[in-house]
């Protein structure tokens, strides 16, 4: 196995209870990647948009229809 396998974020937890993997490993990893911070793109968003889409938006709209019927 590989050393990004090993780090891959999906197993990183299961590979440090089987001993494959230390916590000092982990960090001294995290610490040599490069910073690609200078690639990013700002995005820009709604957030009304996000709120009616996200798990959390459904809810209040839920509660919110709920307390419509029950008025």
């Amino acid at each position: 196995m590989n050393e990004l396998e090993l780090m891959d974020r999906r197993v990183i937890e299961r590979n440090l209870q089987k001993g494959k993997l230390s916590r000092e490993e982990i960090e001294k990893f995290d610490a040599a990647l490069p910073d690609r911070e200078s690639n990013a793109e700002p995005i820009e968003y709604d957030e009304e948009l996000l709120q009616a889409t996200s798990r959390e938006g459904r809810s209040i709209r839920a509660s919110q229809d709920h307390d419509e019927i029950v008025d």
